[in-house]
């Protein structure tokens, strides 16, 4: 019983924080049995996550990110961190993204697109297109990386072409490219926090980031 187990967690002294990951990991794996046609209910779908800590907003300076990306230049997803440290994209965005909707005519992205663990929808997280600006970094290194036509569909993907795993992108080729750096763990998310806290710390108004 969901819980049952939740008790013998809090027992045993594991953290609210990781409590709930296991919540969400267990749900999605039972969701995804009643997708297959094995469960017709999932039995632990009202199990609530428990209150956590308020958790602050981590992001990294300005400093912080050029050694982030001066360490990982010749990282195969180099082009993914360095436009979602300028766009403050999501991680579904970016992975959704294709050529289509990168127009360097006009030098900006639209954002019509969400990719999660089983396919790309033709929506965003929030159900409205956007148009994210690109600057001359962004603008340059797209172009560099059409140039290269690892693929002709998908705009990020490994050398091979092929897109990365939308998880393992976050749980694993993020977190090493950070112990590459040397710098303080963040979540690939943070990167959006980076993004407008520097955007704002570099002069740019909050009416513009909001549109952003």
């Amino acid at each position: 019983h969901g819980y049952q187990v939740i008790t013998l967690a809090r027992k045993s002294k594991v953290s609210a924080t990781r409590i709930n990951f296991c919540i969400r990991v267990f749900k999605q794996i039972l969701n995804d049995a009643i997708k297959w046609d094995y469960l017709i209910q999932n039995p632990i779908n009202k199990v609530e996550k428990l209150k956590q800590n308020p958790r602050g907003e981590t992001y990294w300076l300005a400093e912080d990110v050029q050694k982030f990306l001066n360490a990982n230049r010749d990282h195969p997803f180099y082009a993914f961190f360095l436009v979602a440290l300028n766009t403050g994209m999501r991680r579904g965005e970016l992975l959704g993204l294709k050529w289509d909707k990168v127009d360097f005519v006009n030098r900006q992205i639209e954002i019509a697109r969400n990719r999660d663990r089983y396919e790309v929808r033709s929506t965003t997280k929030t159900g409205i297109i956007r148009y994210v600006p690109m600057n001359l970094t962004v603008f340059a290194e797209l172009q560099k990386l059409k140039m290269e036509k690892r693929n002709l569909d998908f705009v990020f993907v490994d050398k091979e072409g092929n897109p990365p795993d939308v998880q393992h992108i976050c749980d694993r080729i993020f977190k090493v490219a950070i112990e590459r750096a040397e710098l303080s763990k963040i979540r690939f998310h943070d990167l959006r926090t980076t993004f407008a806290s520097n955007f704002v710390m570099n002069g740019g108004d909050i009416y513009t980031l909001s549109r952003i």
